[in-house]
């Protein structure tokens, strides 16, 4: 069971989702689907620096590959950044990544170790940074 916090800023177009816990493919597919219905940011930064992803397996790799692309659409130019903080994380991702690309998942994906990273990869794609 995991812990994800979803913050929202309009102004940027962007959305993080902190996901603390061992998240289960369901939880991470349920949290996400619930803001893209809602609110198809274009700009979204998964950070799981505090996350187990020990219980994502394969095949739940394809199935959040299938539903992010299901989303893709709307979010016009999709970009996700992955926070991840350590190597197993990271190693972990970059199949996530593979499976994606392999799935036509439309959805540019970039991996970092800390949302910064992610924030400056943002803004180089056209994001405008909230100063309020």
């Amino acid at each position: 069971m995991a812990d994800v916090n979803v913050h929202q800023d309009p102004i940027s177009d962007l959305v993080v989702f902190r996901v603390t816990g061992m998240p289960e493919a369901a939880e991470l597919i349920d949290v996400a689907s619930a803001h893209f219905r809602q609110t198809p940011s274009r700009y979204v930064l998964w950070d799981l620096r505090q996350a187990e992803m020990n219980a994502i397996t394969l095949e739940d790799m394809r199935e959040l590959a299938r539903r992010a692309s299901d989303f893709a659409d709307a979010r016009r130019t999709p970009h996700t950044a992955i926070v991840v903080g350590d190597q197993s994380k990271r190693l972990l991702m970059r199949l996530y990544e593979a499976v994606a690309e392999n799935e036509q998942a439309n959805v540019i994906y970039r991996i970092f170790d800390e949302p910064g990273e992610a924030y400056d990869w943002f803004g180089a794609a056209g994001m405008r940074r909230n100063c309020a």
